[in-house]
């Protein structure tokens, strides 16, 4: 069985680098019409570098740092800021905004190629799961979303 999977390892290489170009060159060309719930979870997490609560339920209510629907959303973009906070701009409300926006170009890559390897695993075939993957990054549900 490695034997099979070492050998498909230089496909996936040759099939995830021009895809991932791609969703750079396309995401460097577009803009998100808007920023959706953004500077929602960017107050909740400056709230909570302030000084303020953690705990699961505030009198807030939506600016909850563990809220339900985005259970971890907030905390693992409160996480991220603290590691990549030395390497942000120095405005805090800019930073975490910077950190939540990494998160989800990168989230957005691992979509597209996630798609690209089921739809292979399925068919079998390059084309089609490239075709897929291609179009699945023109969407506009899906780039406001990963530049969101």
């Amino acid at each position: 069985m490695s034997y099979v999977y070492a050998s498909a390892q230089p496909h996936f290489l040759r099939a995830f680098l021009p895809l991932a170009a791609i969703y750079v060159l396309v995401l460097w060309a577009t803009a998100s019409l808007n920023i959706g719930d953004t500077p929602v979870y960017v107050d909740a997490i400056l709230r909570v570098e302030n000084g303020g609560s953690k705990r699961f339920w505030d009198q807030g209510g939506f600016l909850s740092f563990w809220e339900f629907g985005p259970l971890l959303w907030r905390p693992l973009g409160w996480l991220t800021f603290k590691i990549l906070r030395p390497l942000l701009n120095s405005d805090l409300r800019a930073a975490v905004t910077q950190t939540l926006l990494i998160l989800n170009w990168i989230s957005g890559l691992v979509a597209v190629l996630s798609l690209y390897a089921l739809i292979f695993r399925i068919s079998n075939t390059r084309w089609p799961s490239f075709l897929a993957a291609f179009g699945f990054i023109l969407t506009n549900a899906f780039l406001n979303y990963a530049q969101s």
